[in-house]
């Protein structure tokens, strides 16, 4: 089944296998594939409304992503470029933990590392700033990305999780968190020098209580917000 949807569809050309089912699916007159500078998907609606899509799955690059901070750099982009913006995730993440964790049990030789634990933090995390889709296969995936570009640029009032930008990225992402807000997020990262999310990974309490106007309940505010708790 084909798509019907009005606008364009960018494809990130290292895309690799999903940029033929893309073109299938969007179909070849609207769908570009090129280099993105942000995101894997980019849709530009008849309008000019702008979303974008960061695309992990399961079995390959999701947990590495996450483990190696790729993926926060990556939505703090999108945050920053799009108003409206997505992280879809093909598979399930708690079976694929929890299939694998056994194995592990079995054989402390495993390469598998990653823990429910880690991936509920990364959820509660990676929520605050953007919306997360999840697809149980590619092809469900792309039912779903039609789906969230036409509601997501239809006029309608619905409320999504768009953040102004701010002057870093340290700062876009330090105002999403509970209690931080933009005044906190653009004063600690000026003064301590923050500008990505690896700087906001590395800051300590002693750092944060350096700044003028941040308490203690304030920097323990912040520090369980980066980290997710």
């Amino acid at each position: 089944m084909k798509s019907l949807i009005k606008g364009k569809v960018f494809i990130d050309s290292h895309e690799g296998g999903r940029i033929q089912p893309t073109i299938d699916y969007f179909g070849k007159d609207n769908t570009h594939v090129q280099q993105l500078p942000y995101g894997d998907y980019i849709y530009i609606s008849e309008e000019g409304k702008e979303v974008g899509v960061e695309v992990k799955q399961v079995h390959t690059d999701l947990f590495t992503s996450i483990q190696t901070r790729q993926l926060f750099r990556q939505v703090a982009d999108m945050v920053l470029n799009f108003p409206i913006h997505y992280l879809l995730i093909i598979g399930n993440p708690e079976e694929e933990i929890i299939r694998n964790t056994i194995i592990k049990k079995k054989n402390p030789n495993y390469y598998w590392n990653f823990s429910l634990e880690q991936w509920y933090g990364f959820y509660s995390s990676v929520t605050q700033v953007t919306s997360v889709i999840f697809a149980y296969n590619w092809e469900l995936g792309l039912k779903l990305m039609e789906l969230e570009f036409k509601k997501s640029t239809d006029n309608k009032n619905r409320i999504y999780n768009y953040n102004p930008k701010l002057s870093t990225q340290a700062a876009t992402f330090l105002a999403c968190k509970k209690g931080v807000g933009q005044r906190t997020a653009e004063l600690v990262t000026s003064e301590l020098e923050l500008e990505t999310l690896e700087d906001l990974l590395c800051l300590s309490k002693d750092n944060l209580l350096s700044v003028d106007g941040i308490g203690d309940k304030k920097a323990d505010l912040i520090l369980n917000g980066i980290r997710g708790e």
